[in-house]
């Protein structure tokens, strides 16, 4: 009963806190999935040192807090994007520092923190480009866009708006999916799911999650209707489908090096990636289909 509590007063803190961040800013965002970010990237790099493996986690998160910052800049149009040039640099030595480290398993090392890059700061840093747009869904801008407009005298084509609703929907479709599994899951879970991987998990979890999110688009469009009923749904069958598979692949690194949680940073959920596990896959999809429905 204890840890229900815990779990629960933990969970709105953290619900209170993404909501706050997004609502007031694209900078209040920014920094809050910043610290996502650098601590996602410790937990990952953490597995990595299992079994003889030595990733390099101060360049591959000082590489992800660089492609994320650039991406903020590039997408809030401060910089161009051949601004990503910059990366380059540190993306070469990644492999050249491997030759001083002199730690055992030198391609796994290299391996590992470049898949800490895509796994962690790639989908993070795709947010910024789905709640800074010039599309015409987009909300009025927020004060950092208004600052950069101002200073860069961008014409009306060339506006930047933060549209903060964008990224909410995604995250209360990604709320209640998780909430609808695991209610479904314990009250009728009876075939499982990918046994292999994650016992628990269950077809009846997984159906009623989608079902629960299916629920949750029709209220997360009542309050941004600017975006299709339609559309809400498909992303709430892409959150509720790839969320799956990021919680299985999440479960999947864990079971590898025997960690039952990756970090202990939120009270009665364990660490970042056991939070974010499912955006991890779901958000670059769901990007990948917003970007779809604007370009074609």
């Amino acid at each position: 009963m204890k840890n229900i509590l815990v779990r629960s007063l933990s969970g709105l803190f953290f619900i209170v806190l993404v909501l706050g961040s997004e609502l007031f800013s694209s900078f209040s965002s920014y920094i809050l999935f910043l610290f996502v970010l650098i601590f996602g990237l410790r937990e990952f790099y953490r597995f990595g040192r299992y079994q003889e493996n030595h990733p390099n986690m101060p360049i591959g998160i000082v590489t992800g807090i660089v492609i994320y910052t650039l991406s903020y800049l590039i997408a809030g149009n401060v910089l161009p994007l051949k601004a990503y040039i910059l990366v380059i640099p540190f993306i070469i030595f990644i492999p050249i520092l491997e030759l001083y480290r002199q730690k055992s398993q030198p391609i796994n090392n290299i391996g590992i923190t470049f898949l800490g890059l895509v796994y962690v700061v790639l989908p993070v840093s795709l947010m910024h480009f789905m709640v800074l747009s010039k599309h015409a869904i987009a909300e009025e801008p927020d004060w950092i866009s208004q600052i950069s407009n101002i200073l860069w005298n961008k014409t009306d084509s060339e506006l930047i708006y933060f549209n903060a609703f964008i990224i909410i929907g995604y995250f209360i479709i990604q709320w209640v999916s998780d909430t609808g599994a695991f209610v479904f899951g314990i009250s009728f879970g009876k075939h499982r799911l990918f046994e292999r991987i994650s016992p628990k998990k269950s077809w009846e979890g997984a159906i009623g999650g989608l079902l629960a999110t299916i629920g949750a688009a029709y209220f997360v469009h009542y309050l941004y209707p600017s975006l299709a009923l339609l559309h809400w749904i498909a992303i709430s069958i892409i959150i509720t489908v790839f969320g799956i598979f990021g919680d299985l692949i999440e479960s999947l690194y864990k079971r590898s090096v025997s960690v039952k949680d990756s970090g202990k940073i939120m009270p009665g959920h364990g660490g970042i990636l056991d939070r974010f596990d499912s955006s991890l896959l779901a958000l670059p999809m769901v990007y990948f289909y917003l970007q779809i429905i604007y370009y074609f």
